[in-house]
This record gives structure tokens, C-alpha cells and sequence, in this order.
């Protein structure tokens, strides 16, 4: 089945003149999960990263100092992305950022996370001098919110500013009542995966990326 339906996606992907395509297994999700990796392994698929699925329950943790409720359209979101993608040790963000630049890869990250539909906040870290410097988008995923893009300009790493917006991620989940908050991070993000473990986030699940060329 997962064959067929493998070559099912390749084929209207290509006929429909795209060049990349992507896909993803989820070990909680996908029924016989190593079969489906089998499966886009027989078809062309190759492996894109591997990921970790963390979740801890909201709470209330306090103030988190310097960071507050955002638009995501608000002017400078887009730019704290593009320079944290830009300097990510994310497999993901370093492909985006080579093949569509920084700035139109920040904005389809936003694009995708927000949903018109369901409006969520975002949170936001400002400096000093008022201008944004660390970004926690939020969307809805799988009966609770997920932490869809955590990111600190390189220039203010290293002063708690993640440590921050995950407080404050928390704080704002249990005041809404969510059930719980998700998060997904590369094996190999030690920033990113320090800063979740830290805050409680547990491991409940791999998933592995791939991604078909079809050029």
C-alpha cells in the first residue's frame, strides 16, 4: 500500500511540474512505520533528517521577562526568522535558506504556521531599543499547540531569550486550557533540545523527514 501510494504522489508531484517534494514519517502516527520508510526508500524518497517529537503538559511558570503577545504579520517577525534560520543547525532551515534565501524562506515558514481560520498569538522577545529579537510561533497540532518555530537573532543568543518564550509558551497554553504542547526538533539541534529539555519536554516519538527530487 504505501508503495502505490508513494508512486501515486511522485507521479502527480512531477506532472504537475514540481521539482522537490517532501514527506515525512512519524513513528505515533503512521501505521508500520518502518514499512513506510521502506516504501519511499523503493520509490526515490531519501532520508531529510530525523527529528525528535517532545510534549509536556502547559503550566503556569511565571512572568517570563521581555516577551509578549504578537501578530505574526507584525513588522520584523519575518527578519528575527530569516536570521535565525540563517544561522540554524537545522538540516531543514539550511535547505530552505539555500534555495529560497532568508527572507522568502522566513515568510513561508509563517505562511504555513498560521492558520486564518484559527488565529493563535505568537510570542515575541523585544531588546533594549523596542525591535524584535526572538520569535515563538504557535499553531494548533494534534488536539493541543505546537511550538512551530522557535528562533533568537544570533546577536542576542545566549541571554535566555528562548528560555523565555518557552515559559512563556507554557503560561499562555494553560491560560487557554490546551491540553498539552508539542515541539520538533532535529537529533542534532543541541540549542534547541537543551532549551525544551530544561523546560520539561519529553520524547514521545521519531520522525524522519525525506524528500524526493524530481528533476
Amino acid at each position: 500500500m504505501y508503495v502505490a501510494l508513494s508512486t501515486a504522489v511522485v507521479d502527480h508531484a512531477r506532472a504537475a511540474g514540481l521539482g522537490k517534494i517532501y514527506a515525512s514519517v512519524i513513528d505515533h502516527v503512521a501505521v508500520a512505520p518502518d514499512r513506510f520508510r521502506e516504501a519511499l526508500a523503493e520509490t526515490g524518497w531519501v532520508p531529510d533528517g530525523d527529528r525528535l517529537e517532545m510534549r509536556r503538559p502547559p503550566a503556569a511558570l511565571g512572568e517570563a521577562p521581555g516577551v509578549e503577545r504578537i501578530d505574526p504579520f507584525e513588522p520584523g517577525v519575518t527578519a528575527v526568522v530569516a536570521r535565525a534560520m540563517s544561522d540554524s543547525l537545522d538540516d531543514y532551515d539550511q535547505g530552505q535558506v539555500a534555495l529560497l534565501g532568508a527572507e522568502r524562506a522566513a515568510e513561508i515558514y509563517r505562511e504555513h504556521m498560521v492558520d486564518p481560520n484559527r488565529p493563535l498569538p505568537w510570542l515575541g522577545h523585544r531588546a533594549a531599543d523596542g525591535s524584535l529579537d526572538g520569535i515563538a510561533a504557535v499553531q494548533h497540532y494534534q488536539g493541543g499547540w505546537n511550538l512551530g518555530y522557535l528562533g533568537v537573532d544570533p546577536s542576542a543568543r545566549r541571554r535566555g531569550i528562548g528560555s523565555a518564550l518557552v515559559s512563556a509558551l507554557l503560561n499562555l497554553a494553560h491560560e487557554y486550557g490546551v491540553d498539552h504542547v508539542s515541539a520538533s526538533v532535529n537529533v542534532v539541534n543541541d540549542r534547541i533540545r537543551g532549551t525544551l529539555d530544561k523546560h520539561g519536554f519529553e520524547v514521545f516519538s521519531l520522525r524522519t523527514d525525506h524528500r524526493h527530487d524530481l528533476g
